[in-house]
Parts: C-alpha cells; structure tokens; sequence
C-alpha cells in the first residue's frame, strides 16, 4: 500500500511538472567584447622630463591677491608621454585623477605640515581653456579632464594648478598631492 501511494504521489508530481507553463528563451542581441593588451602603454615624465613623480610649484602670492579673486598663482605643468605602444596610435590619453586630498568642492586639500596657509585650496585645470578639473566626480569624464592625441609615439597634457580661495585667507604654507592615472580611449 505504501509502494501504491508513493507511485501515486510521484506521478502527479511528475505530470505536475510536465504540464506547468514553459519559459522561452530567444536572445535578443549579441555583446562583442574587445581590446588591446600591451606589454607598456607610454613612458610618462612631467614638466621637468624626470620620472612620473610631478612636482609643481606655485609662486609665492600675497593675501591681498585673493581681496578681488578667489584664484591666485595659476602655473602651467603637463604630463609627457613618450615612447607609447604601436597600438595606442590614434587614441586619446586622459588623466583621472584621484587621492585622499580631495575635498568636496572638487579641489586639492591643503595638508602642509607646518605652518599651513588658512583659507587655500589647490585647483586643477585644463591648459587648453583654463576649466576647472572637478577632481571629487568619479569618473574621467565627469572629472573634466581633457585628453591629448597620440601621434607619433607620444602625447602632452596640459594642465594648470593654482591657488583657490576656500575661506579667509592666511598667510603660510601650502602643500597637496594627487594621484592621476592615464586612460587611453
């Protein structure tokens, strides 16, 4: 009897199953996936031509700069890139950028150690039409970075760093660091 409910139970199960609604898959489209591995991208050096450590320094200004301005100081560097992989011709190089000095208003913290100058933020921009970099947005094209063509094995990035009126202006240091790191497109 035991034997006769359990074959019962099994074949309405099963018939359960065998009857219930089917689902139907088509696809609908296709994603191609591609790119390009290379064994270097670029050699990169900043203004100075030494190594991809950038040092940028802005002149000394007077607090009474920032009593008709909220910018000061605004000094030109750039990121060489030299010696780009064969692929990478015709692609666009841009800089993202991103650190722990990076306040909410999209500019550079100022964390000098000693004596640090109240009131003052860095600001990055793009040479080619001096528009600010918004170093908090999270993404290159957000962050409006500008990008370079590389032709003939290399590219230059322009940029600008200045000097940016944050609060009430104090005499004293100012320091930051930011990371950037290059995209090719």
């Amino acid at each position: 009897m035991k034997k006769l409910l359990l074959s019962a139970v099994l074949a309405a199960s099963f018939g359960a199953v065998a009857l219930a609604p089917q689902s139907a898959q088509a696809a609908d489209g296709t994603i191609t996936v591609s790119g390009t591995v290379a064994s270097t991208t670029c050699t990169i050096t900043g203004s100075a031509g030494v190594g991809s450590a950038v040092t940028v320094q802005l002149p000394t200004v007077s607090t009474s700069a920032f009593s008709t301005s909220n910018v000061a100081g605004r000094t030109a560097f750039q990121l060489n890139l030299a010696s780009c992989d064969p692929s990478l011709a015709s692609k666009t190089a841009v800089s993202f950028f991103d650190g722990a000095n990076i306040q909410s208003d999209g500019n550079l913290k100022n964390i000098a150690a000693t004596n640090p100058a109240g009131g003052v933020e860095v600001q990055l921009l793009n040479a080619d039409d001096a528009s600010a970099i918004v170093l908090n947005n999270l993404t290159t094209a957000t962050q409006n970075s500008h990008g370079a063509t590389i032709t003939g094995n290399a590219a230059t990035l322009k940029y600008f760093a200045q000097y940016y009126k944050s609060g009430t202006v104090g005499a004293g240091s100012v320091n930051t660091t930011v990371n950037f790191t290059i995209n090719y497109q």
